[in-house]
């Protein structure tokens, strides 16, 4: 009995240290100002984990300079469609995962999101772990955020609650 108060107590004290951790929001313009813009999109949201709400999942959302339209994405648990886990358009640009709180990490407009949109919409079918996923240490989907990072040099610094993104991608 013990055991399970003091495992209550760590899981509620890492909840509470993950709730603070959330960055501001109010720099951010919805969505749909975004739309009416001709330029380039990319954004950067997180949500926290069903039943590990101290673990977040990210996903990217773009909008290409010649499209009103903004495509989610994301590496899921499930593979489906013609990318393994790789999943485009799998749920609303700003659904969250099944336990609320979706955020916003960080975001892109004009020339510099065109060449990390580009890349994404171009990479992504290939990205060497389409066709694993493990939860822990990864590859997951953390890890297919952090790889998008590092190849197009955006300089986002994924918090510790992106399990997941540390994991080495190997390119053979």
């Amino acid at each position: 009995m013990a055991k399970f108060i003091i495992l209550a107590n760590l899981l509620f004290i890492l909840q509470f240290a993950a709730s603070s951790c959330v960055p501001s929001q109010a720099n951010y313009e919805p969505l749909e100002y975004h739309a009416q813009r001709n330029e380039a999109f990319v954004r950067l949201y997180a949500a926290p984990i069903p039943y590990v709400p101290f673990a977040i999942h990210c996903w990217y959302v773009i909008k290409q300079t010649d499209d009103p339209h903004f495509h989610r994405w994301e590496l899921w648990q499930s593979p489906g469609g013609p990318h393994g886990h790789v999943r485009l358009n799998l749920m609303e640009p700003t659904g969250d995962v099944g336990a609320g709180g979706t955020y916003i990490i960080a975001e892109l407009s004009g020339p510099q999101a065109e060449k990390v949109a580009a890349f994404i919409q171009e990479a992504s079918p290939e990205y060497p772990y389409r066709h694993e996923y493990t939860a822990f240490p990864g590859p997951n989907s953390n890890t297919y955020i952090q790889w998008v990072l590092d190849r197009t040099g955006w300089d986002v610094d994924l918090a510790w609650r992106a399990i997941g993104h540390s994991f080495t991608v190997d390119e053979e």
